[in-house]
């Protein structure tokens, strides 16, 4: 009888005390081996390792997350690693699911790809899901690519999976960690990516340097003849640049212009078709507004992963409103309960439902 694969678990961490043993509590049972590699933590992370039947192996810290990453995969002795962030967590559902899939991992595949919930609202839905490389087989590559924001090559066969991993970041200890990292990169003459600027425009806007993230967006979007091939970073970094120009008081014709430009390149988003709604509404062109949100919920409805507030529960409120001053107030009660079920207990909505409903 052939020997079952083993799977184990790579992690790297630093100054993770807060969240480290919720992440292991989470899934230890899980593993055959726990490799955990610390870039250099002065907390009591280790403390708390102790604890867990881990691998602790010092990494001195390069500046370099893939560095990082790949020294922790070559540590594994198993034929499947799995790999987590410190602040992440398995539900005790999700990790039953992952126990099944190991009693039939399959060395015909080479990545077993499963959901990550990277954001949740206040009652734990999530708002923005991804999918993401998660268990991968064990062939002593160096799998991980990028300075910061690392990310795993997709080569071999690849099976999707419907198990989902949560994210669940409680601070950030270290807010200009990866933006020091990308000036570093910048003074060391390191040429960027479209997908270096692209995060890059994101961390200095994250970090309030709005017109240099402005400038960098703007260089990125200078590529957009790369579109179809970078498709994911485009739709992302449009919400970068309209973000940017509300918050210089851009005004609507402004931000409008933005976003019909975008059009000129690249295929509508539910986030794009939603925030041209709201812009429509603002103007009272409440026809053309609900043109848009009818569109955000069709693209929606074909791309699970996009933004949930976008692909749903935004324009459901929108179009809800534009249908109650077009004086249709069926629709509008139908949208904003649609609305509601998704938030349930939101304000607004409750408050513009009893409103439409007394139209």
């Amino acid at each position: 009888m052939a020997k079952k694969p083993t799977l184990g678990l790579c992690m790297i961490v630093k100054n993770e005390e807060e969240v480290i043993g919720r992440c292991l509590d989470s899934c230890c049972d899980l593993f055959d081996e726990m490799i955990i590699v610390d870039t250099g933590s002065v907390d009591k992370t280790k403390e708390i390792l102790e604890k867990y039947p881990v691998k602790v192996y010092d990494f001195e810290w390069i500046y370099d997350f893939s560095a990082a990453r790949n020294f922790s995969f070559s540590k594994s002795t198993c034929d499947f690693i799995m790999w987590l962030d410190a602040d992440d967590v398995i539900y005790k559902e999700e990790l039953e699911k992952l126990k099944e899939l190991k009693n039939k991992l399959d060395d015909k595949v080479d990545i077993y790809q499963m959901h990550y919930s990277y954001l949740q609202d206040e009652n734990d839905n999530t708002t923005y899901l991804q999918d993401r490389a998660r268990i991968v087989k064990n062939n002593h590559k160096d799998r991980w690519h990028g300075m910061i924001h690392e990310y795993m090559e997709f080569e071999g066969n690849i099976e999707k999976t419907d198990i989902t991993i949560h994210h669940k970041k409680i601070e950030v200890a270290e807010p200009t960690r990866n933006l020091d990292i990308y000036r570093r990169m910048k003074k060391q003459g390191i040429e960027f990516s479209l997908r270096d600027l692209y995060l890059f425009s994101q961390e200095l806007k994250g970090n309030n340097y709005n017109t240099e993230a402005l400038e960098t967006v703007d260089k990125f979007f200078s590529h957009k003849d790369e579109y179809k091939y970078n498709k994911f970073y485009f739709d992302d970094a449009i919400m970068i640049k309209h973000e940017l120009y509300e918050r210089i008081n851009m005004g609507v014709e402004d931000i409008k212009k933005i976003l019909l430009e975008y059009l000129e390149f690249a295929k509508p988003t539910p986030f794009v078709c939603c925030k041209l709604g709201e812009i429509f509404n603002s103007l009272e062109c409440y026809d053309t507004a609900k043109y848009w949100f009818l569109l955000a919920i069709r693209l929606g409805e074909d791309d699970p992963q996009a933004e949930v507030d976008y692909n749903a529960f935004l324009p459901f409120f929108g179009i809800a409103y534009s249908f109650y001053y077009l004086g249709d107030k069926e629709n509008a009660v139908k949208y904003s309960k649609k609305a509601l079920k998704l938030k349930p207990g939101n304000k607004a909505c409750e408050d513009n439902l009893k409103l439409y409903e007394n139209m």
